[in-house]
């Protein structure tokens, strides 16, 4: 199968880049962002969450003097690249214009404005393979400045309501030494029921009501996380190094929920990178229909799913 790259409208974003190769599809903003707003197996209902309503954004005094007046960042939705470890408001960069790209064979690359203060220039070249639900996104942070700057590249998807991520847990034998990070965020109840800590895999469910956000990480060796939701898994797949440093005590994953949400995030290490220099965070998406209902709290039903990327 051949991979179609269109440029059409959707919703109240403007105009995106449509990458389809029959199996799935792929819509990425170019008039603001860019976010990865649509993401889905063929027939199948969008996994990203789209905050048509501007549920979420940050504005005032600090973003005036530190970016423009009237500077204001939106979640918008759908996947993201940020910078860890995060601030306010340096991380929450006003990323409301358009976004330079080119369209290649299979592969659409964007290419945005440096960061006004923040010396930062984000390029994101996402592959889809034209006979399989399969999508690389790479991101590229570029140091501008005429200084050296400390930063980890951070993926950010904000998907759908109604999900669960599966995350496997670090079992690499390490004697009389722990083997796991856990970094617990200081509004996130450790009795929290949409919290599942197994033997092999911790589980984050996304519930509408909830009593507040939770977010955890982990020092995720296996290289990947799964999101379950309307019929669909998604399997996110990244490289961790384990001689380097990362952010949040030595999370190279976290997860996030809230009322509206649930992030799956994927982190690079954090380095120092040298003006002129860039640094490169890579993560895979594939897809599977799910022929049955999964109980996230059931650790064999978790492994059925992980099984379905098994090659």
């Amino acid at each position: 199968m051949a991979v179609s790259i269109t440029v059409e409208h959707y919703g109240n974003y403007g105009k995106c880049v449509k990458l389809d190769n029959g199996l799935c599809e792929l819509l990425v903003s170019v008039d603001l962002g860019p976010r990865v707003l649509y993401f889905a197996l063929k027939d199948h209902e969008n996994l990203f969450f789209n905050d048509t309503q501007d549920s979420i954004s940050h504005s005032g005094a600090d973003f005036d003097s530190m970016y423009y007046k009237g500077a204001a960042w939106h979640i918008y939705g759908g996947h993201r690249l940020w910078v860890s470890p995060e601030a306010m408001p340096e991380t929450y960069y006003p990323d409301n214009t358009p976004v330079p790209y080119e369209i290649g064979e299979n592969e659409v690359v964007l290419r945005c404005e440096k960061e006004i203060h923040n010396d930062r220039q984000y390029t994101i070249t996402i592959q889809m393979q034209p006979d399989s639900a399969e999508v690389t996104l790479i991101h590229e942070i570029a140091n501008c400045s005429q200084s050296v700057q400390r930063f980890a590249p951070w993926s950010l998807n904000v998907t759908d309501k109604g999900g669960a991520v599966i995350v496997p847990q670090a079992d690499r034998p390490t004697d009389l030494l722990a083997n796991r990070v856990l970094a617990v965020w200081p509004y996130s109840n450790m009795a929290d029921e949409r919290v599942m800590w197994g033997k092999d895999f911790i589980t984050l469910q996304q519930k509408t009501p909830c009593d507040g956000p939770f977010k955890v990480g982990t020092n995720n060796e296996k290289g990947f996380a799964i999101l379950v939701n309307k019929g669909q898994a998604m399997r996110f797949g990244f490289t961790m190094d384990l001689q380097a440093e990362y952010p949040d005590y030595g999370c190279s994953f976290e997860t996030y929920t809230n009322e509206l949400m649930l992030e799956v995030e994927t982190l690079s290490p954090i380095q120092d990178v040298a003006p002129g220099e860039s640094v490169v965070h890579t993560e895979t998406w594939s897809l599977a229909a799910l022929d049955a209902p999964v109980d996230v709290k059931n650790e064999a039903d978790c492994a059925r799913v992980a099984a379905l990327f098994a090659k």
